[in-house]
């Protein structure tokens, strides 16, 4: 259907009268058309408006896939470049990056074919294990241990005594956690085990699971106003006094982050399997639990 569609418009602009010459949109309402001039363009046509639209160097546009694919745009013949030297390792390769043959503060990328080469910023390294730059040695090309956050792990703020389930006269079933509303204890055989809630959402005592709220304030939709069962102090404003922009470790989680702006703090939350390092202050992979990154002794 596609190809039809675009057959037609293709056939309306080549067919077209004088005035549709001057404007090649004129009666389409949605559409892409070939240009009449080169090849590495094509026409975007909105509501009988027409927009030239380049393609990428290296490229041009392919009638038969309606987008830009490799190809010469002075012979307008597709695929990728014939590259004299028989070494190029970019040779066929869409996109790849890979060590520098000579120093690894630096590396090579290719796109559409094409060899690039990168070098890294001072004092980083280039890593054949995750294929960025990281800090490390210029001189031993060693990449230097990722340090771990100083953020304490969950498991160091959760501990419950070992007879909380005891005193509760709980055998089986659910607890509220005594500290932490983003928490709860697991009663099996009188033995307490901590699991924590899903993100922004909080341990309801009531209906003991887990439901939407505020893990700061505690505070869900059934009981708006919160409650004290935390000793975790609220993210406020004041965490980013004296910066404008940034990211800041969170006060209590290692896979979280703070963002400042203005001296606006915004909590932010790690992909999964990721923990925020306080050197780099990026998410990298690692252990939530334990709060170290991966790569580390």
């Amino acid at each position: 259907m596609r190809s039809l569609v675009f057959a037609l418009l293709v056939a309306a602009i080549q067919g077209g009268s004088t005035a549709q010459t001057e404007n090649p949109c004129q009666g389409i309402l949605s559409g892409i058309l070939v240009s009449p001039d080169v090849c590495y363009e094509f026409i975007v046509c909105y509501l009988e408006e027409a927009e030239i639209v380049n393609c990428p160097e290296g490229t041009i546009f392919s009638t038969d896939l309606v987008t830009c694919v490799p190809g010469n745009q002075q012979t307008c013949v597709e695929g990728f470049p014939e590259d004299p030297e028989e070494d190029n390792p970019c040779r066929g390769v869409v996109l790849s990056r890979f060590p520098h043959p000579e120093s690894c503060t630096k590396f090579n990328s290719c796109l559409l074919g094409s060899l690039r080469e990168h070098t890294c910023r001072d004092g980083f390294v280039f890593s054949r294990r995750f294929f960025i730059c990281l800090p490390g040695d210029s001189e031993t090309c060693n990449v230097q241990i990722l340090p771990t956050t100083t953020t304490p792990a969950p498991g160091t703020i959760n501990q419950v005594p070992i007879e909380y389930c005891v005193t509760n006269s709980r055998s089986f079933g659910r607890l509220p956690h005594p500290r932490l509303c983003t928490h709860f204890v697991r009663c099996q055989l009188w033995i307490p085990t901590v699991q924590a809630c899903p993100s922004w959402t909080v341990f309801n005592e009531r209906l003991r699971i887990c439901i939407p709220g505020n893990p700061n304030t505690c505070a869900t939709l059934i009981n708006p106003e919160g409650t004290t069962t935390t000793t975790l102090a609220p993210i406020t404003n004041e965490i980013c006094e004296g910066r404008l922009l940034g990211l800041i470790p969170h006060p209590h989680f290692c896979y979280m982050y703070i963002s400042c702006r203005l001296g606006v703090a915004t909590e932010h939350e790690c992909p999964r399997l990721h923990v925020f390092s306080e050197q780099l202050s990026i998410c990298l992979p690692g252990n939530q639990s334990t709060c170290t990154i991966i790569g580390q002794d």
